[in-house]
């Protein structure tokens, strides 16, 4: 796969997110949102950047939160408050 077509498929996985989502990631990687802007907009980025975004787009794809605290929640790590439901 070459460069242009994984950060084609990066640019797509980002946007398939909500806001919700993206913010988190965006302050769970440490990536300023200007850096993911100029990204978005076809700018070049460092690839330390680029592999953070790869790294946990491809990984968590679909970010859930929990309606009780609302927490970041997955299968393999359940929020532990008593509202078991989630938001996506």
């Amino acid at each position: 796969m070459t460069k242009t077509m994984a950060n084609h498929q990066l640019v797509e996985a980002w946007l398939a997110m909500n806001e919700r989502s993206q913010a988190y990631l965006a302050k769970h990687i440490k990536v300023n949102p200007a850096i993911v802007s100029r990204f978005m907009n076809g700018m070049d980025v460092s690839a330390k950047v680029l592999l953070k975004m790869a790294e946990v787009t491809r990984l968590q794809l679909r970010i859930e939160f929990c309606k009780g605290c609302g927490k970041v929640i997955n299968f393999t790590h359940p929020c532990p408050c008593s509202r078991k439901g989630v938001i996506r």
